[in-house]
């Protein structure tokens, strides 16, 4: 939906950033499990894969909103 209709922009000027994934968890738990599955070396290498389709890595930045 946003491609080039709704541009994403902060106080008119055009962000750096086209991507934006948000990540929920019904609790603390699931948040811990999810990290303790990141820690998995096959786990790790999948999602790198993936996301070296979409994504560049050089530049993701994540920020943990309670």
């Amino acid at each position: 939906m946003l491609n080039d209709t709704l541009p994403l922009e902060s106080d008119g000027v055009p962000s750096q950033y086209n991507v934006i994934t948000e990540l929920t968890f019904d609790d603390e738990e699931g948040l811990n499990q999810f990290f303790e599955m990141g820690k998995n070396k096959e786990v790790i290498e999948a999602i790198r894969n993936d996301e070296a389709n979409f994504l560049d890595g050089e530049q993701t930045i994540m920020y943990r909103v309670d």
